[in-house]
C-alpha cells in the first residue's frame, strides 16, 4: 500500500464529485460563518483545511 503522502511531507486526499450544482449560488455570512476553515501557513486565501462540525453543535 503506498500512503498518501511525499518524502517531503506532502499529503492530499481527494474525491470525485460529479453533482451538477446551480451556478450563482450566494452564500451568507451567516452560512460562511458556520463552516469550520483552517487557513494554511502558504497562501492561506487559496489553501486550507475544511473540519467537520463538533458533534456537541447544532
Amino acid at each position: 500500500m503506498r500512503w498518501p503522502w511525499s518524502a517531503t511531507g506532502f499529503h492530499c486526499r481527494a474525491c470525485l464529485d460529479r453533482t451538477a450544482y446551480k451556478k450563482g449560488v450566494k452564500v451568507t455570512r451567516e452560512e460562511r460563518a458556520a463552516i469550520r476553515l483552517k487557513p494554511r501557513s502558504v497562501l492561506p486565501q487559496w489553501n486550507y483545511t475544511i473540519w467537520p462540525h463538533r458533534a456537541d453543535r447544532k
